[in-house]
């Protein structure tokens, strides 16, 4: 698992963003930058001289991109606890301050989380020491990503009804033909004998809706 140290970030507020915010962050939590110094091997004189150096904002600080690698690094839990990293590899374009010591040592603050981080100024002719095995181990990977916000669930689609067909309206068939002419017929006929049985308008139609006269 790759420590994310955007999240175990020393600082009490991050990221900073010029040398007081980092003396105050120090300040802030002396006793956590106190135990980090002590896990990553800084004595109490060089942890002072660099704390004098970022107050007075000498000119043994410098603001830029950070090395890659570092001897160590330190991290802070939710939960109050500070742990060391050792031999530590951070990704390119990380910017934070440099304070270079009397003696060689370099100390580094990102400013993306103010973790106190450090380096002894030689590279070492082969990888740390891990005790935990008794074997040599590859620089440790760091990250300082944001966890990814998460998306909200998309709503499914209500499925889209077909559009019910109008009815067909059905031809006439030949027998249906047949039976409205039948209908027609008789009335077609009265009119052709000179109103035969129409009986007169006046005294309403037949059942097929005939009358004669006026």
């Amino acid at each position: 698992m790759i420590p994310n140290l955007y999240a175990d970030h020393m600082a009490a507020k991050a990221p900073l963003a010029n040398t007081s915010q980092v003396v105050s962050a120090i300040y802030d939590r002396m006793p956590d930058y106190e135990k980090a110094r002590i896990e990553l091997g800084l004595s109490r004189h060089e942890f002072d001289e660099f704390l004098e150096d970022v107050t007075d904002d000498s000119s043994a600080v410098s603001y830029g991109p950070l090395p890659r690698h570092m001897d160590g690094m330190a991290g802070r839990r939710h939960s109050g606890t500070v742990y060391p990293l050792h031999n530590v590899r951070i990704p390119a374009d990380t910017y934070g301050w440099t304070v270079k010591l009397k003696d060689g040592t370099k100390v580094y603050i990102p400013s993306i989380c103010g973790n106190l981080s450090m380096s002894r100024g030689t590279t070492p002719s082969k990888p740390f020491h891990n005790v935990s095995f008794k074997g040599y181990f590859p620089p440790t990977e760091v990250t300082f990503a944001p966890p990814p916000t998460p998306s909200a669930p998309e709503t499914p689609e209500a499925p889209q009804s077909a559009p019910e067909a109008a009815p067909e309206a059905s031809a006439p068939t030949h027998h249906d033909n047949w039976g409205f002419a039948a209908l027609l017929f008789p009335i077609t006929a009265s009119f052709a004998g000179g109103g035969g049985s129409l009986p007169h308008c006046s005294l309403g139609s037949n059942i097929y809706g005939a009358c004669s006269g006026r």
